[in-house]
Formats: structure tokens, sequence, C-alpha cells
């Protein structure tokens, strides 16, 4: 409120017109997405990232307009029936209030949304069983191409059957062909928003194709098996000041192409299960607490997780993320063990899921990383804690790429049920876990025109 009354007070209709234009630019589709349509296009962000300042909005504008008794009576009217009602059965836990037509309305539309929102949206997997698939496919359009004589009939071709195999997705075209390095074939690879599509390929963009080829090529070469364990733990990282990803991504088809059959249940911080609006969203879209007992009881039930492991202590770093050129950190938190410990008695893989673009979308407001470092170390929080996004005060993201890379399944030692656990292999499979995420980062930060230059820093404090 504060904000959005100094931005008016100097011109206050010039300023309230620029707003509410820039508005209107954001939330207007094109004629390419028609087919999608308004609510597909924006309504899984509007439902993502409004509730939770939409809650504490009304919040304050109730005791700055209403006198306080009046204010704290009605609080308590909506709030006990509010909650009485919505804990039933514990959905924090449980997942009870899971919504399945809205889960499957979000994978139908959130790939197209984030689009629209963030400019692009680049989906990667690095497993060998990927480049398996790659080279199945340009073999077959090989063996095309050599009974057809049209080029173009064997271009036709290879798209085709680079829709279920390929090592990039933008969310709706995967790219198997990428190695051929055909400028035709490189416009496929990352394909920013449907506005952009005819325009110029940008030069990152074309970098990253080619990049992107020669990642394939090595897959290919690779004679790696994937595990046969069919139970996954996605560790999303890093954390950042709000990683909606890690709730997005397991509804993305790019992401079930890779893990067919395979549907993690996203746990979040139990802090989102107490603000209304927010709260109910994530009931309705099945996310859980990310306590251990929901952890494992999660795990048993659907047999994969997504969870970010650096937990919010990478929030007290995320303003890293902001530093100009070669200064720019993306800093992961590695302390946490208590995930490793899990893969290991559930024997489950650990899957490495690296973001890059998310630390850009939101912004901490007052940015005090001595006290917001103490405040999380002393109430698990840090404060202050204000999110802006665009237009300075706004909680809608910043228009940023989107980059998911997501590692090889990393299999856990072998141990029986109820077997001692040894400290090495803890140690171990956690020092393998973090030394693919930096693997990752060295070999695909290209892909992100900000984090070409920026530096990954591991930090366990």
């Amino acid at each position: 409120m504060l904000g959005i009354s100094l931005l008016l007070f100097n011109k206050p209709k010039k300023t309230a017109a620029k707003i509410m234009a820039a508005a209107t630019e954001a939330l207007a589709i094109s004629p390419q997405q028609k087919q999608q349509g308004w609510l597909g296009v924006n309504m899984p962000i509007l439902l993502m990232y409004l509730p939770v300042h939409f809650f504490f909005t009304l919040w304050a504008l109730s005791f700055v307009f209403l006198p306080h008794k009046v204010a704290v009576s009605v609080w308590v009217a909506f709030l006990v029936p509010y909650y009485g009602f919505t804990q039933w059965g514990h959905p924090a836990h449980t997942g009870c209030r899971q919504w399945p037509w809205l889960m499957n309305w979000f994978s139908e539309n959130i790939e197209g949304s984030l689009r629209h929102w963030f400019g692009s949206l680049t989906v990667v997997y690095d497993g060998a069983e990927a480049a398996a698939a790659v080279a199945t496919a340009e073999t077959a359009a090989a063996e095309a191409a050599a009974q057809t004589p049209t080029a173009a009939v064997a271009a036709e071709a290879t798209d085709k059957l680079s829709v279920s195999a390929g090592v990039a997705f933008d969310g709706s075209i995967a790219d198997s062909t990428a190695a051929r390095g055909t400028a035709a074939e490189q416009q496929l690879c990352s394909v920013p928003d449907t506005e952009q599509v005819q325009a110029k390929t940008q030069p990152w963009q074309q970098h990253q194709d080619k990049e992107l080829a020669a990642s394939e090529q090595q897959q290919q070469q690779a004679h790696e098996t994937e595990p046969d364990n069919q139970h996954y733990m996605f560790g999303f990282q890093p954390h950042a000041l709000y990683p909606t990803g890690a709730g997005f991504l397991p509804w993305m088809p790019s992401f079930k192409r890779w893990f067919p059959g395979v549907s993690p249940i996203t746990l979040t911080a139990t802090v989102m299960f107490f603000p209304p609006f927010i709260r109910d969203i994530a009931c309705w879209a099945g996310f859980r607490q990310v306590s251990k007992t929901t952890f494992l009881a999660a795990l048993k039930e659907r047999g994969s997780v997504m969870f970010c492991p650096g937990g919010q202590a990478e929030m007290v770093h995320a303003w890293r993320a902001f530093l100009p050129g070669p200064g720019r950190q993306l800093v992961l938190h590695t302390r946490h063990k208590g995930f490793v410990r899990i893969a290991i008695e559930q024997q489950s893989s650990l899957v490495p899921v690296l973001a890059l673009g998310e630390a850009l979308q939101l912004r901490n407001l007052i940015n005090l990383p001595t006290l917001q470092q103490y405040t999380y170390k002393k109430i698990g929080f840090p404060v202050p804690f204000i999110l802006c996004g665009r237009w300075f005060v706004t909680p809608f993201p910043h228009k940023i790429p989107l980059v998911y890379v997501i590692g090889k399944p990393l299999r856990p030692p072998k141990y029986k049920a109820g077997q001692p656990m040894k400290a090495e292999d803890v140690d171990c499979l956690h020092k393998q876990y973090y030394d693919s995420l930096a693997d990752l980062f060295v070999r695909y930060k290209h892909l992100h025109p900000d984090f070409a230059e920026a530096r990954m820093v591991l930090k366990d404090d």
C-alpha cells in the first residue's frame, strides 16, 4: 500500500495510466493463444501468485478502515468456521482436499501460461534414457530420409518423432534433432513466447541450441542405464523466494514425457497451509506439508515426491541472484541430510532438479541480509519479507526465461528394511547429489541468458 501510494503521489493520473496499460498488456493474449483462452493463459499465474497478497491486503485494509475491535470480530467470525471446515481430514498431511479436475486443468494449460508470462520455457532431461530415445528417433528419421526423396517429407517425419523423444522441451515441442544443426531444427529448441516464434532468434537462444546438440551427442556416447527403481525423490533447487516451479513442474507434459506414470506429490512449507485462499489453492493442487511423517506417507502412497532440500534457508541468499554480471550467484543450502536418509531408508532414487530463472521472478522489497539471516535462525523465517515483482510493488512475476534441468536419478546404496544406516553412505549420497547439481549448473547455465556468467555457491551454514 505504501509503495503504491508513493508511485501515485507524483502525477497520479499519468502514473496510474502507465500501470494500467502495462497490466493490460501483460494480461492480453495473442491471436495464437486464443485457442487456449484467456483463463488458460492467465489463471495459473493468478491463482499461484495473487492469493497471499490478496489475503494480507484485506487484513491490512480491515484494520485501516474499521475500528480495531470491529476488525478483530470480523476476522474471528470468518476464520474460526473457515479453519473448522477446511481442516477436516488434515488435508496438509493426507491430501484429502485434492481436486483432480483442477490438477488436470493446470496440466493442460500450465506450459502455455508460463511461456506467455515468462517469455520462454525450457525443460531439459539429462538422463541416459533420454539420450537413448534421441538416438532411436534420429535413426528412424535417417531411415525415413533415405527412403523419401523429398527432404521436406523427411524433416516432417523427424519432427513427428521428436515429439515423443527429445532432450529439451519448451513445453510443446521436443527437439530431438538438434545435433543436425540445421536452422529449422534450432528453432524447435526452447521456443520462446508464441508471439516471438515468428521473430528472429536471439543470439543466446542460438548458442543454447548448439550447446544442446553437443550435449545430446555426449549422452548418446554414454551406455549407462537408468535405475529400475520406480520410486523417485525430486530435489528442486534453489528454493528462492517463491518456488512455484516445484508445484508446476510435475504437471507439465514435458515432465510427464520423461517420467510416464510418475506423478510426484509436491511437499511445501507448513506456513503455506495457514493463510486463507493460498491454503485452499495448495490443498486443491494436492500439495502437502514437508514434515517427515507426511514425506513418508506421500512417498508410500504415490511413489514419488517433489520437494526443496535447501528449504527456506535459501530464501536468505536469494538477493545474490540479482547481483550484476559475473558477480551473480545461485546459492544452494547443503546442510540438510534428512532427505538423503529417507532416500536410503525407502530405497528411492534421488533426482536433482535445477531451476534457472525462478530466483529472478520476485525479489524482497526490503533487503537486509544480516537481519534476515538472524531472524531465520531464530524463528525459522527471514524478516522482513515483502515480495514484489513486475511494476515494482505487484505480486506478478518478472518476465524472465525459465529453465528447468532434470538430472539423472541417483540410486541409493542397497539397504534392507531396518538395517542400520552408515554415516559414510549418507555423506556419500549427499555429496553425489550436490555434485550432480553443480555439474548440471556448469553444463547448462548457458541456456539462461542471465546465468551464463554466474556461479553456483554451496553453503552449509
